[in-house]
């Protein structure tokens, strides 16, 4: 094995970078100073700059020798170890050993706040996060050692002030880059919490687009506040809820906040309807306590009438941002009284014809 690899290092002069696998047992028929002849052979190696990644194959293997061939600090495998998941162990030693050069030194390193964000997206995401999973938040072994690109905003940093998550606006676009992986590299951070702390980035990238305008509708007992543009406000937003002609006094209070149960994310908001104000039929006023301050339109209908096509019906159950009076009702459609006509005709014709109950059609009963 020693002659082998020595030969493959001598043809191999002037070649650029080499991760090597040496499967074998270490067994060399001539052991006198075999363990100094595989430290040099690493050394060699490393001067060449190829790698050894020693394998050791069989009960027997001579791990000590092995062990000379890989660098200082790392482990030999054993192949009795790669039995299960072969492919996925290899693959993640593989880019380890090629990504070595790309990643910080070992850890633990913190995951920390940018404070005082200047940039207004990273602000808005960071106070997002913060409402959702206040800090400190768990550290990382290891991580991409990255450096931050011109104009893009700083979010996380290590302990060692290397860059961790960083937003950056070219255009219209948008983009994210997240120096660690949750998982192997973060253990801490389980699937759960990545989720929810990166939740307001998958907002601000979404809502690169054009943004929506505001909606609010009624689903059950439940307020849904709608809109591209929450994904850069506050995760909790109070409002008051009143009817559309009274001033409501100081009833009807309710908080959104942000719904991220399965497909949810921090463009859509719900709160309970205000347990002091009766849910009713009839115009509603939602105001929004935003900078600057927000006042959406909402109807409730009367039960039973959104069982019918709503563009016969004057009342929907959604309304869109505007400007107009919430009391103010759209008109109904006509075609409603044009289909109730047809309607009455067909049954009159029914009756007519004798298809009505009770009258068969046609056949004689038993005699």
């Amino acid at each position: 094995m020693l002659a082998a690899l020595e030969r493959w290092l001598a043809e191999r002069a002037g070649a650029g970078e080499a991760l090597v696998f040496v499967f074998g047992d270490g067994q060399e028929s001539e052991t006198d100073g075999a363990a100094a002849r595989a430290g040099a052979l690493a050394a060699r190696a490393a001067g060449a700059r190829a790698r050894f990644v020693p394998v050791a194959i069989g009960a027997e293997a001579n791990v000590a020798l092995l062990g000379a061939l890989a660098p200082p600090g790392e482990p030999v495998l054993r192949a009795g170890e790669l039995d299960r998941s072969a492919r996925e162990r290899l693959a993640r030693l593989l880019a380890r050993e090629l990504g070595a050069r790309r990643a910080a030194p070992g850890g633990p390193h913190a995951v920390l706040a940018v404070e005082g964000a200047r940039d207004a997206d990273a602000a808005a995401v960071l106070a997002a996060q913060a409402a959702l999973a206040p800090a400190p938040w768990p550290g990382v072994t290891t991580h991409l050692a990255a450096e931050l690109a011109r104009d893009a905003a700083l979010v996380w940093r290590s302990d060692a002030e290397a860059p961790l998550l960083a937003l950056l606006r070219r255009g219209s676009g948008r983009t994210a880059a997240l120096a660690f992986a949750p998982g192997a590299e973060a253990p801490g951070w389980t699937e759960a919490r990545a989720a929810r702390l990166l939740a307001p980035v998958a907002s601000w990238l979404a809502a690169g687009r054009a943004r929506a305008a505001l909606a609010v509708e009624l689903e059950g007992q439940r307020l849904v506040l709608q809109g591209a543009e929450l994904a850069q406000r506050a995760a909790r937003i109070d409002a008051r809820v009143r009817p559309a002609q009274s001033d409501g006094a100081d009833r009807g209070r309710v908080a959104f906040e942000p719904d991220l149960g399965p497909g949810g994310d921090l463009a859509t908001r719900v709160a309970a309807w205000p347990a002091d104000l009766d849910l009713e039929p009839g115009a509603y006023a939602v105001e929004l306590e935003l900078d600057p301050a927000r006042t959406l339109a909402l109807a409730v209908a009367r039960t039973g009438e959104t069982a019918w096509p709503r563009s016969f019906w004057s009342v929907p159950r959604r309304t869109a941002e505007a400007g107009a009076d919430p009391a103010a009702f759209p008109a109904g459609d006509p075609r409603a009284f044009a289909a109730f006509g047809v309607a009455v005709l067909l049954l009159a014709a029914a009756g007519f014809l004798g298809l009505g109950a009770g009258r068969p059609v046609a056949g004689r009963g038993p005699s």
